[in-house]
Parts: C-alpha cells; sequence; structure tokens
C-alpha cells in the first residue's frame, strides 16, 4: 500500500528522525465533527465498495436470484425491492386541493293539463222482457143478475154456478138464483167443492187442480172470471147469456183441459169469450153462438194457438152460425192447443 503521507512530508529513509520530530511533522488533527463527517463518508464509501463487490461476484459466478426463485417454484409477484429501490414519495404539506363542481339548477317545466271533456252516453232502457197487462174488451152488464130482471119465468131470478163431478148424481150450486129451488129440487148449495171456490165480490171462480165432470153458468154478466192454477180438467163447460150478458173471461198461469169443448150461447146479449196471456187452454173445440159483438173471440196477444184460427163458423149453406176455432175451410177444429208465446 502505497504510504498516504503527501510527497513534500516524506522523509528520506537515510534522513531517520526522531518519533518526537515525526510527530512534529504531521498534519494538524481536524475538529472532532470534521471528523465525524469524515468518518460517515468513509463509511458510505465502504458500504458502496461492499455492494459493488457482490454485484461483481455475483455476475461472475453468473448466478440470477429470480431463476432461483423459479426452481424452487416459489412464485414472483413483482421485482424484489433491494433490486429495484424506490425513492419514498414526496409527501406534500400542502392541503389537497378539492375542485367544487358547480352546480347548475335544471329549471322545471310545467306541463300544462287539458281537461277532457266528459262526454255523457245516453241511457237506452232496456225494455223488460215481462209481458204487459192484457187489455180485455170493455164491456157492459158486467154484474151477475142478482135481481132476477132478466129471467125467462115468474119463478125468481135463474142466474147459477153450478158443477158435478163424475161421481156425483146431482148438482152442486156455489151460486144458485131462487127459480132453481123449483127447477132443480135436487141440487144442493154448497160453498166450495174439490179444488173449486168462487168469490162474489170479484165475481171470480177459482179452480185449481180440479176435476170435474160438468161445469154450467148462467146470466153470471159480462164480467164473470175463472182464474186458473194448477193442472185441471173438465169434461164439457157451459155459458149462458139469457139476452143479459154470460162472458167468460180465463185468467192465471195454470193448464185448463176440457174434453168436449166450451160453448158460449150469448142469446144475443153482448157476450164474450176473453183469454188472458198466462193460460194454456186444450180443448176439443171452442164456440161462440148469438153474440152481438163483432169480435165475441178475444186472445191475448201473448198466447198462440195450434190447430186453428179464429173465424166464422159456417153452415153447409154458407151462412155464418156463429165464431169459433176452425180449421182452414172454416169448420169446428177439433184438436186446440191455446198457450202462451215462449
Amino acid at each position: 500500500m502505497e504510504d498516504s503521507l503527501p510527497p513534500e512530508d516524506r522523509l528520506p529513509r537515510e534522513d531517520a528522525c526522531s518519533m518526537d520530530e515525526f510527530n512534529e511533522r504531521l498534519p494538524a488533527q481536524p475538529p472532532e465533527e470534521t471528523r465525524k463527517s469524515g468518518s460517515r463518508k468513509l463509511l458510505r464509501r465502504l458500504v458502496t465498495a461492499a455492494i459493488a463487490v457482490a454485484a461483481l461476484s455475483l455476475a461472475a459466478n453468473q448466478i440470477d436470484p429470480l431463476a432461483s426463485r423459479a426452481e424452487a417454484k416459489i412464485p414472483v409477484m413483482h421485482e424484489d425491492p433491494i433490486l429495484q429501490p424506490t425513492e419514498p414519495a414526496e409527501v406534500s404539506s400542502e392541503p389537497p386541493v378539492t375542485t367544487q363542481v358547480p352546480t347548475t339548477e335544471v329549471p322545471t317545466t310545467e306541463i300544462p293539463t287539458t281537461e277532457v271533456p266528459t262526454t255523457e252516453v245516453p241511457t237506452t232502457e232496456v225494455p223488460t222482457t215481462e209481458p204487459e197487462e192484457d187489455e180485455f174488451p170493455e164491456l157492459d152488464n158486467l154484474d151477475p143478475d142478482w135481481d132476477g130482471d132478466y129471467s125467462w119465468s115468474t119463478e125468481g131470478p135463474e142466474l147459477y154456478i153450478r158443477f158435478a163431478r163424475k161421481e156425483d148424481e146431482n148438482y152442486s150450486y156455489l151460486v144458485r138464483g131462487a127459480a132453481w129451488d123449483t127447477y132443480d129440487p135436487g141440487g144442493r148449495l154448497v160453498s166450495s167443492g174439490p179444488g173449486i171456490s168462487y168469490d162474489s165480490a170479484s165475481n171470480t171462480l177459482y179452480l185449481n187442480d180440479c176435476s170435474l165432470a160438468v161445469l154450467d153458468v148462467n146470466l153470471m154478466g159480462n164480467g164473470f172470471t175463472i182464474e186458473l192454477s194448477g193442472d185441471n180438467e173438465i169434461s164439457s163447460v157451459s155459458i149462458w147469456g139469457a139476452g143479459y150478458g154470460g162472458s167468460l173471461k180465463l185468467i192465471g198461469d195454470g193448464t185448463l183441459r176440457v174434453e168436449n169443448g166450451i160453448g158460449l150461447n150469448a142469446e144475443d146479449s153482448g157476450s164474450c169469450l176473453m183469454i188472458g196471456r198466462g193460460v194454456t187452454l186444450e180443448t176439443y173445440g171452442v164456440m161462440v153462438l148469438d153474440s152481438t159483438l163483432d169480435e165475441p173471440i178475444w186472445l191475448s196477444k201473448y198466447l198462440t194457438v195450434k190447430g186453428g184460427q179464429v173465424g166464422e163458423l159456417l153452415e153447409e149453406d154458407g151462412s155464418s152460425s156463429g165464431t169459433a176455432i176452425v180449421t182452414e175451410d172454416g169448420e169446428l177444429a177439433t184438436n186446440i192447443t191455446i198457450e202462451p208465446i215462449t
């Protein structure tokens, strides 16, 4: 190693001097702080030199530390911080600058509301399926001949309502004029019978599931009514007007079967056979004789006729003998059904 003394301070070896003289020639020691600073600089140089020597040694031996890690199957997530030293981030002492974004107020546009006019839909009244009430013909002499003004004899009033069942030998009278005490002493006056009764206030005979052989009515006026309910059977029905009035009005919702037909003899009175909308009538024939009315048979418009039609009953010479339910040839129809239209 070379002498660290400067050339001017070197002494020839032949001119060796004593230790004291040598010490006097040495340069003065620097101050303590200067010495410490120099020591630190020397230490850094030594460390730097050591790192350089190590790097040269690794290069000389061709040692790859990353390759050795790969052989050991150690996953390398990033480069070794020892080999890649990074400078520490410079921390600013100033507060972070925040930029306030100005808010823009969006104006709201009010959408005008348009009032839609309401159109009132006219309501159409739907007609009810219930048929209207029948408008029966207006007739005179509605009440029975209670006083006997139209009697043909001097025995008293001749009006009556009488019936007989098949097993009866005599008539039963619901209404019996005094004359019949003489003409039919075997008959008896009753208030009602099986399925049959009479209301004098309304001049109505009620039939309810009634079965009779004969029903005869005389001088009961043009307001006489039979109200039907249930299933009723009568062999024959005869009505007499006797110059006063002997009409028959059938109403109700029952059925009436008449085996031998209905015969109304007005006897020169304004009598009529009237059938209301709810009635079902099955009969051999229907006939009205000697009525002063132009239309002595009146049917509700809510009824239908099967087996014939209302017309003139013709004699062999072509003359009219009355009004009836007839065939197309003008003969009496013998198989008739009159029933409500469905």
